[in-house]
């Protein structure tokens, strides 16, 4: 079904579609659990909104300024995680942080 959508309103596979453009599709078109979907799927400040929203679930835990260097999938005593590297905007500092998920969508190579 995804992969459908993606196909019908952007024009690419799943691989292709950006994460976000991914959630926006999805979250955007239904206004409550259950509820039919709305033909119109956009909001008037558009990703922003959702975005706003996100930011203002986790807002006390996010670290403005970084930018993810590498995600590395682990399974320390069998439960699954990522451990994010990431970098200051300078360059100079590199933290890391580790989670049970991450929501990310890398650039794709084009030859």
């Amino acid at each position: 079904m995804i992969d459908y959508g993606c196909r019908d309103d952007y024009g690419l596979t799943i691989d292709q579609t950006s994460a976000w453009a991914g959630l926006f599709y999805f979250c955007s078109r239904v206004t409550r659990p259950g509820a039919e979907a709305r033909p119109l799927m956009t909001w008037p400040e558009g990703n922003g909104r959702l975005v706003s929203h996100l930011y203002e679930k986790v807002k006390s835990k996010v670290r403005l300024g970084l930018a993810a260097a590498e995600i590395i999938p682990t399974d320390p005593n069998g439960r699954t995680g990522v451990d994010v590297i990431a970098v200051d905007h300078e360059g100079a500092n590199v933290v890391g942080f580790h989670a049970d998920q991450v929501i990310f969508r890398g650039a794709a190579l084009l030859e």
